[in-house]
């Protein structure tokens, strides 16, 4: 099969330019719609996450969640499964020296803890976007037409002032196909990328997540699977 000329790629693109840009116009209110029902069906969905956490590129905690919505829309998680890595740590000398490093190595330890909670509920809240914040971000974002399936949106301040987000859309469904996201924790730099999948029933689901954190050196790798209509 002969390759098509670079003449006529750009004919391509520019025929295919000129054909969605009246559709762009419109399509924030209908991908936002689109995102409703998806995220309306997904309540009546149960599913299976698996968390891993990796710390200086090392997997320090592994986690299996049972996941579903409760009557009010709130995420239910139920611990199902997983281990935390073998502590290697020697213990202190004994003595008040030795009960001062331990004080301060629980502390540590909580403000730890404190900022893995606080980085996840951040990946969380861009996980399960409000439509209305979904349609108002397309609205004043720039949409292109990355290929014939393929819209990209990019812009600021989904919901922080300061983030940034560019996301792949799939131009039949309107779903999400892939996303990249910048914002800011504590004054550093996070970044979260999650991938989409739609099953045959037509439900669209982030499939997997990772967010960085490279002030602290922190990974954290979020898969979900076995999506089942809920008992």
């Amino acid at each position: 099969m002969s390759r098509p000329s670079l003449g006529s790629t750009l004919s391509l693109a520019a025929a295919l330019g000129l054909a969605v840009t009246a559709a762009l116009a419109a399509q924030p209110r209908e991908f936002a719609d689109a995102h409703r029902a998806n995220q309306a069906a997904l309540r009546h969905y149960s599913w299976t996450s698996r968390t891993d956490l990796r710390v200086g590129g090392e997997s320090t905690k592994v986690r299996l969640e049972y996941v579903r919505f409760d009557y009010d829309g709130r995420l239910q998680k139920t611990t199902i499964g997983g281990g935390t890595a073998a502590d290697a740590a020697r213990p202190g000398p004994p003595g008040p020296a030795g009960a001062v490093r331990t004080r301060v190595a629980a502390r540590k330890k909580a403000a730890f803890r404190d900022r893995l909670a606080d980085l996840a509920t951040l990946a969380e809240s861009y996980a399960h976007l409000p439509p209305d914040r979904l349609e108002a971000f397309a609205a004043r974002s720039v949409l292109t037409p990355e290929d014939a399936t393929t819209i990209r949106i990019q812009g600021r301040g989904l919901l922080e002032a300061g983030d940034q987000m560019t996301a792949w859309i799939d131009r039949e469904r309107l779903a999400m196909r892939r996303v990249e996201i910048t914002t800011i924790y504590d004054g550093n730099r996070v970044r979260i990328r999650a991938d989409y999948r739609t099953t045959d029933t037509g439900l669209t689901y982030q499939a997997r997540a990772t967010l960085d954190y490279p002030a602290d050196g922190i990974e954290v790798v979020v898969d979900t699977f076995d999506y089942l209509p809920a008992r």
